[in-house]
């Protein structure tokens, strides 16, 4: 078949209606496709279990729920930190849990979540965790003991 047989106007039609529908089909908004696990805010929370809070306390104060327990715990903050994970700050998480009662609920090993229930009020914690936003939920990777640094 030789393109002499159609007309100019004709294959100069066929090549605009070509480009426009493979523009059209480029063009359709698909949401993106997560190429694996959605990244979670991992941080490290130090502070002490149950202390005594003061009425003029600056620092963050947060109420923590331990699984299979109805028992809450206060949790004087004293240094946060967002060692991985997507672009926000220790200071948007705080704020997004603030209203709601209690602030986080833990989840992890047994051995590991009864060092919060043995903790005693002078006793430093440092709890690292992942965060889900959706339950205001903690995933704990670990818990350690700080001690104080001798001076």
């Amino acid at each position: 078949m030789s393109w002499a047989f159609f007309p100019r106007g004709f294959t100069s039609a066929g090549v605009v209606a070509t480009l426009l529908f493979a523009t059209l089909t480029f063009a359709q908004d698909n949401p993106a496709q997560h190429l694996g696990p959605l990244l979670r805010p991992m941080l490290k929370m130090t502070g002490f279990v149950n202390a005594q809070i003061e009425a003029n306390e600056t620092r963050p104060v947060v109420t923590l729920m331990l699984p299979g327990h109805e028992g809450r715990y206060t949790f004087l903050i004293t240094d946060i930190k967002l060692l991985a994970g997507p672009l926000r700050t220790p200071s948007d998480i705080l704020a997004e849990v603030t209203p709601h009662a209690p602030n986080f609920r833990l989840r992890g090993p047994q051995a590991v979540v009864d060092q919060i229930r043995k903790a005693t009020t002078t006793a430093q914690l440092s709890i690292t965790a992942e965060y889900v936003s959706n339950d205001r939920l903690l995933l704990i990777q670990s818990i350690e003991h700080v001690e104080e640094p001798k001076k």
